[in-house]
Parts: C-alpha cells; structure tokens; sequence
C-alpha cells in the first residue's frame, strides 16, 4: 500500500529528516522551496503516506504559523464530513495545491479497496452460539430482576397516596416547565372557561378556573405525565411577578386536610377535592396562599350550593 514502508527505511527516513528538520531550524532565513522539496519533502512523504502531512509537518517544525495544508481537513473532506465555510475553504485549497489534491486521490483510492474487499464470514456455528449466550446471559439477569420489580411496583403503590410523594412530583415539573423557554401548553389562552372546556373535551372535569389572581394571569395548560405514570392536569399562571402551577391530580391522597411543603425552592400546597386532590406550587408562598384562599372559598360555596338543593 502506498505509504507503507520497512522498519529500518521508516527509521532512516526519519533520522535524515529529523537532521534536516534541526539545520533548517539552525537558520530558517537560509530555507529555500527547492532545497525544501528536493531535501526533506521525500524523506516525510515516504513516512506519513502523503505529501500534503509531510509538508505541513515540516513546515510547522520550522515554525511557520500559516500553514494552509491541513491533512486532517483533506480526510474530513473525502469523507463528507464538511458543510459550509469549511467545505468551500477546503475546495478552494484543493484547487491550487497539488499535494493536497493527491492525498484526496490516495484517500479515494485506499476507501475503495477498503470497500471493495470481501465481507469476513463467521466461523460455523457462530450464530447458533450468540443467542445461546444472550438467553442464558437474559436468564441469569432476570433472576434478580423479578424481585426488584417487584419492590419497585410495591414502593410506587404505597407512594401514589403518599402527600410527600406527590409535592415532589409536581415541583419537579413546575421547575420543568417553567424553566423553559417557553411553557409547553396544549391550550393557550386567557380565558379560563375556554380552558376548562378543553380539559372537558379530553375527559377530565377540573374545578372552576379563576382568570388570574395575585398579579398573575392565566397562560394555558396542559396534561403533564408525573414520575408514577399518571397523566394529570396542569394548569399555567404567569407574569412579571412569578409563575404558579395547579395540578389536579386524579386521586384522593391520604390528607386529613390542607397539606403545605417545601420542596427544593417551591411551596406545594394539597387540597383534598372530592376524590381527587388540588396541588399548588409556587417560588413564592404568597401566591399558593391567595390561590388556596379563592379555591377553599369556592369550593364551600358550591358545597353550600348544593346542600341548598
């Protein structure tokens, strides 16, 4: 193969040019492009496989800054790794540099060997061993694999109704989505009836929506799925002020009544709503305070309303 060469010329070739290297460099002012391509060019190409890295090379040892031959560029090239500025330099090189065209050549040449050897067959028998050795390898696995799933559905039962649980939960994802560019809601829209119809419409029932409190307006909302895989309203308030999330989660949890937790930088307050349960999460307590305080007022008076009848 082109490039390729013995151990003991491979040495030589570098003890000459490693001197030529260290005359050069003796007195940089005394370098000629003859006396460079004549001399140490030869002895660097047979070494590296290309001209183009040989030049670049000895040029950088002579301590040349602008060495426009770039070997790495060139294999990039060839390999269609280039898009843009990078591709067009490159393209405008390889027209006036010769060397550099050449190394493209001997690259092109060297993939289509590759290419064009014939594809190794495996041993007899090679197939029939390798699933063997996944299913017993699957075998071994899931013998310690049924007893933790199990553990872990367990712990996932026991913490659906556990209020702690839960408050982290939906303060991970108020973080989640308001500490993106832009919340990711389903429905965007200020009017909370329109919200409430969309909910409506995917079948879920949430309580009446206020269209703002506290200095923060309603944004949209959406289905969010919690880390115990259950898909659960979320609604979005926001401005200048804050942000505020309301989760209705599709569950009665095990509160004896109004449950409050700090959980990382946010307030989480729980609601028990029936048999489902109302969370509130905010970076500012005020805000959980006057939204609890609008939604415990309008659930007593529809209870009210509705003993009347």
């Amino acid at each position: 193969m082109k490039g390729a060469v013995s151990k003991s010329t491979a040495q030589a070739g570098n003890n000459e040019a490693e001197g030529g290297v260290l005359r050069y460099r003796d007195c940089p002012a005394r370098v000629s492009q003859e006396r460079f391509e004549a001399e140490a060019l030869p002895y660097l190409k047979r070494l590296y496989g290309t001209p183009c890295r040989g030049r670049a090379l000895l040029r950088q040892a002579l301590g040349e800054k602008n060495v426009s031959c770039d070997p790495e560029s060139v294999t990039a090239y060839v390999d269609g790794f280039l898009e843009g500025v990078a591709l067009a330099s490159v393209e405008a090189h390889l027209a006036g540099c010769p060397a550099c065209r050449e190394q493209a050549a001997w690259e092109r040449e060297l993939r289509a060997r590759l290419k064009g050897l014939p594809a190794p067959e495996p041993r007899p028998g090679f197939e029939g061993h390798l699933r063997r050795r996944i299913r017993s390898s699957r075998r071994r696995r899931g013998l310690w694999l049924v007893p933790l799933a199990a553990g872990l559905t367990a712990l996932a039962l026991l913490g659906r109704g556990s209020p702690a649980l839960v408050a982290w939960e939906v303060s991970r994802d108020h973080s989640h989505c308001f500490g993106q560019t832009k919340v990711p809601a389903k429905v965007w829209s200020s009017d909370p009836v329109r919200v409430g119809e969309w909910f409506e419409k995917q079948g879920t029932a949430i309580p009446p929506l206020r269209a703002g409190a506290g200095g923060l307006e309603l944004l949209g909302a959406r289905y969010c799925l919690l880390p115990d895989a259950t898909f659960v309203p979320h609604v979005y308030y926001s401005s200048a002020e804050g942000h505020l999330s309301l989760f209705l989660i599709p569950r009665r949890l095990r509160l004896a009544g109004s449950y409050a937790a700090t959980t990382g930088d946010n307030m989480v307050r729980m609601l028990p709503m029936g048999e489902s349960t109302l969370a509130l999460v905010s970076e500012k307590p005020a805000q959980v305070d006057t939204f609890e305080r609008l939604f415990a007022t309008k659930m007593a008076t529809l209870m009210t309303t509705g003993d009347r009848h």
